[in-house]
């Protein structure tokens, strides 16, 4: 990656409203794709979540000014817009849309993420861990082992 850019030297408000406003649709994007790429393929309501993201993401880059997207040059924007223009269009492929969520979305959102600070983190989103196989009970759960007495019965010491 380049060098870290102070953009609110050279940014404007505006700009600063537009990054962050792009850094949370590449985040919710991202979080959409967590996936396996067969299930993302298979599911038009994922597809369709996508393209909304890349083609907001897209509308927005396109509004910055030229002055920041010159400076921050590690950031694909040209990329970016293109892959949201297709995608508004309904012209992009799934196979297209899997590509640019999960080549050209996370340089989006590794490069913006120091630019949202503190707040990047409240759009971030971690899946839930896969169970692992043949560990369908838990201990506690209904049917498991325990060492309290089932509820349903009372134990010797509460009779009166």
């Amino acid at each position: 990656m380049g060098e870290v850019v102070d953009i609110h030297r050279y940014a404007n408000a505006r700009d600063r409203k537009l990054l962050g406003e792009i850094l949370q649709a590449a985040q919710l994007a991202l979080a959409y794709a967590t996936y396996e790429r067969s299930f993302f393929l298979s599911s038009p309501d994922d597809q369709r979540k996508i393209a909304e993201r890349l083609s907001e993401m897209a509308r927005d880059a396109a509004r910055l000014s030229r002055a920041l997207r010159d400076r921050t040059t590690d950031v694909p924007w040209d990329a970016l817009i293109a892959a949201g223009t297709k995608a508004a269009a309904g012209e992009a492929e799934p196979a297209e849309l899997w590509t640019a969520v999960k080549k050209v979305v996370p340089r989006v959102a590794t490069a913006l993420a120091p630019l949202g600070g503190d707040a990047a983190g409240v759009f971030a989103w971690t899946p839930q861990p896969k169970p692992k196989k043949g560990a369908s009970r838990r201990a506690g759960s209904p049917g498991g082992r325990s060492d309290s007495p089932p509820s349903g019965r009372a134990g010797p010491s509460s009779r009166r």
